[in-house]
């Protein structure tokens, strides 16, 4: 014969088990910056971009974004290791053009990217089948108004 389990002492265990479950849940979602921030405008990333980890160990790739205003938008990664073209100690650099189409979407060379600005960073979602991701794909934290000082040498050659 089957024990049935009294209706409150299921309501208690099942409220038990959601409320533990979203305890574990709450560190793992990344902030979200469609919600806290703003769309970006192309005057308002005009400037300097780091992406590189907080603590950058040795072996640790620097990645940088400068926006200019004539909308030419270069990435620079230093590579510490060799890539997977065997260089090392030296920028790769890419430029494209960055395009605002409006309410914080923007091309980047052919792709299209929602991004968003909360207080100094920026958050890059790429548009992929048309549906933005659910995260940033890119966050990006401002270190500069201009390129004025930045210097991307050594350029990797090949």
């Amino acid at each position: 014969m089957m024990k049935t389990t009294s209706y409150p002492f299921t309501l208690l265990m099942l409220f038990s088990f959601t409320l533990l479950l979203l305890t574990a849940c709450a560190g793992v979602e990344d902030f979200d910056y469609r919600k806290k921030g703003e769309p970006a405008t192309l005057a308002r990333l005009i400037g300097v971009w780091d992406r590189s980890p907080q603590e950058t160990p040795d072996s640790a790739t620097l990645d940088y974004v400068v926006v200019r205003e004539d909308s030419t938008y270069t990435r620079a990664t230093f590579h510490r290791q060799p890539d997977s073209e065997g260089r090392v100690d030296c920028f790769s650099v890419r430029e494209s053009t960055i395009t605002d189409i409006g309410n914080g979407r923007f091309l980047i060379g052919q792709n299209e990217y929602d991004i968003f600005i909360y207080k100094d960073k920026i958050g890059y979602y790429f548009l992929g089948n048309i549906v933005a991701s659910e995260t940033a794909n890119l966050e990006y934290k401002r270190i500069a108004e201009s390129e004025a000082n930045i210097d991307f040498t050594p350029v990797c050659v090949g």
